[in-house]
């Protein structure tokens, strides 16, 4: 075994100095510079101390319950979308026989439309905590910035009024950043509720927060909308802000919500009581 002088050793230690640079650098090209963020970076789903980002639980008609929780000490504030969905689990063979293996397992279940599920959703940064109801449906989504975010859902049915109440199981899962674009408008998330008015007579609801239109409908599609008259009012003492009438042969009505309403009062004024009429809030969320 021959001698490297120091010469040569010198040299062998450049060379893999160099090529040691030339991946640093190759590394960097290729995927990028490494960035450690920093904890009073990490947004609401970069904290490794976050409570959940993502759950499904059952809930059973007139119940509530947490759907998710996230609300680590430490997150920063992230631009975040929430999707919620609703659904009920049935066994059933979608299939008409069994598949082998796997894919058996496709036709298990069948998934069928929920009931009236109504989520209250808290979010905010620090003690700037904001809230909205919104209505699950067959599934909606809603994207706002925040470090902390509470989602709990309530089973709007009667038990009593049900012949075999079904159990729900509400899902609720955060996504970083805004609703991707598939080419086509989302529709806004909603928050409805329904209402009753004897003849002549009115009901008065509060406007829920991030409300910006009204659609109203009643429980009789022949009658529509014609009798129908939408007041807004706001302030202290409250005021009327805006009036809208329905026009014959309309079904419903959809109308803004003037800024600053808090209050509106739905005026029945044809000769036959509405029992479960509609109105559907669109939030501009």
């Amino acid at each position: 075994m021959g001698i490297v002088g120091k010469g040569t050793r010198n040299r062998l230690a450049l060379q893999l100095g160099y090529a040691v640079a030339a991946a640093l650098i190759l590394g960097v090209i290729m995927t990028g510079p490494m960035h450690v963020v920093p904890r009073a970076e990490r947004g609401l789903l970069d904290s490794t101390e976050s409570n959940n980002i993502g759950m499904a639980i059952p809930l059973a008609p007139g119940q509530s319950n947490t759907v998710l929780k996230n609300d680590a000490p430490n997150a920063g504030v992230q631009l975040v979308t929430l999707y919620l969905s609703a659904f009920v689990r049935e066994q059933s063979n979608d299939f008409g026989g069994s598949l082998p293996g796997f894919f058996g397992g496709l036709g298990s279940h069948m998934v069928k439309s929920p009931g009236r599920v109504v989520a209250l959703v808290t979010f905010g940064v620090g003690g700037g905590e904001q809230q909205v109801f919104v209505s699950v449906k067959n599934g909606t989504a809603l994207t706002f910035t925040a470090s902390s975010v509470r989602v709990d859902a309530y089973y709007n049915e009667d038990p009593a009024a049900l012949p075999t109440p079904p159990r729900l199981t509400v899902a609720a899962l955060l996504s970083y950043g805004a609703r991707p674009s598939t080419g086509t408008p989302y529709d806004p998330a909603v928050f409805e509720v329904r209402w009753d008015s004897p003849a002549g007579d009115l009901a008065a609801l509060d406007v829920p927060p991030f409300a910006r239109a009204l659609t109203v409908a009643t429980d009789d599609a022949a009658l529509g909308v014609s009798s129908i008259r939408i007041e807004f009012s706001g302030g202290f003492p409250a005021v009327q802000l805006a009036s809208y009438q329905g026009v014959a042969n309309q079904k419903v009505i959809t109308v803004p919500v003037p800024d600053g309403a808090t209050g509106v009062e739905i005026v029945n004024g044809a000769v036959t009581p509405v029992n479960n009429g509609m109105a559907m809030w669109h939030l501009g969320l």
